[in-house]
C-alpha cells in the first residue's frame, strides 16, 4: 500500500498526462523573456511575486504529516556553508511559534523551499531576522525561472511588518539582496542598527569575521558592508532614520 502524501504537499488531482502537460506549459511560460519582464513589472507596482503552481504555506497551516521536509532542510544547512545549521528541534520550535514558511509545488506535491523568520532580540519592539532561506536545487531560479525565494521573502516581510516587528536579514548573496530590494527592502550599514541588535545579528564564528572574539565581531568584522550586507524592511529603515539607537 502506498503511503499517502502529506496534506499540504498533495498535488492537484489530475491524470499524469495532464500533469506533464501543465509542467511543460509552466516551464515554457517561466522561461519566456516576455513573461519574466511582465513578472518583474507586476512585482514593482503591486508587490505580488508570481510563481505559477507554487503554494507558500505558513507554519501554523501545517500539520504533523506535513513535516516530512524537515530532514531535507537539516541536510541542506549542513551541506551549504551560507546557511545557519538547523536541527529537528530548532525547526519544530519555529513551526510551533509560527516562524516558518514552506513552499510546495502544487503540480507535483514536492517540497521546494522554506524560510525561517527567527526572533532576534527585543529592543523597544521585537526584531525578527530572516535567518534561513532555502530553495531545493531542482527548484532554483536558474533552472525553473520561478522566483520562489522572493515569494517566500515577500510573505514573511509582509506578515512580520504587520505584526509591528522590525525585520532584517544579513546575507553574502547579491541575489538575495536583489530579492529584498524588489520587495522594498533597503541595504543599511550595520552600524546604523542599535548596538544590541548589531551584536545579536553579528554572531558568525571568528574564523569568518577575523575578530579576536565573537563579542568583538561588531567592531572587528572584516566582511561587514563589503561581503556581508544588512538588509532591512522599508518600515525598519524608516524607523532607524527617525529613532536614536
Amino acid at each position: 500500500m502506498e503511503t499517502p502524501m502529506p496534506a499540504q504537499a498533495q498535488p492537484i488531482p489530475q491524470r499524469a498526462s495532464l500533469r506533464g502537460l501543465l509542467l511543460r506549459a509552466r516551464t515554457r511560460l517561466a522561461h519566456s523573456q516576455t513573461a519574466q519582464v511582465a513578472s518583474l513589472v507586476l512585482t514593482r507596482f503591486t508587490g505580488i511575486v508570481p510563481t505559477p503552481g507554487i503554494a507558500v504555506r505558513h507554519g501554523s497551516d501545517l500539520t504533523p504529516n506535513d513535516h516530512v521536509w524537515i530532514q531535507s532542510v537539516i541536510e541542506a544547512t549542513r551541506r551549504e556553508s551560507a546557511l545557519l545549521e538547523q536541527s529537528s528541534k530548532s525547526i519544530r520550535a519555529a513551526i510551533e511559534e509560527g516562524r516558518v514558511f514552506v513552499a510546495f509545488d502544487r503540480l507535483t506535491g514536492a517540497f521546494v523551499g522554506c524560510l525561517f523568520p527567527w526572533h532576534l532580540v527585543d529592543h523597544r519592539v521585537s526584531w525578527t531576522e530572516i535567518g534561513t532561506i532555502f530553495v531545493d536545487e531542482d527548484a532554483r531560479y536558474g533552472k525553473t525561472r520561478l522566483r520562489i525565494c522572493e515569494r517566500m521573502l515577500s510573505a514573511a516581510v509582509r506578515e512580520f511588518e504587520a505584526r509591528g516587528d522590525m525585520v532584517l536579514m544579513t546575507t553574502t548573496e547579491n541575489k538575495v539582496v536583489d530579492h529584498g530590494r524588489r520587495r522594498g527592502m533597503v541595504v543599511v550599514p550595520f552600524e546604523s542598527l542599535p548596538p544590541v541588535v548589531h551584536a545579536a545579528t553579528c554572531c558568525c564564528p571568528t574564523a569568518k569575521t577575523g575578530a579576536p572574539s565573537t563579542e568583538q565581531n561588531t567592531t572587528h568584522c572584516t566582511r561587514r558592508d563589503t561581503v556581508c550586507f544588512c538588509v532591512v524592511s522599508a518600515a525598519t529603515a524608516h524607523a532607524l532614520l527617525e529613532q536614536p539607537n
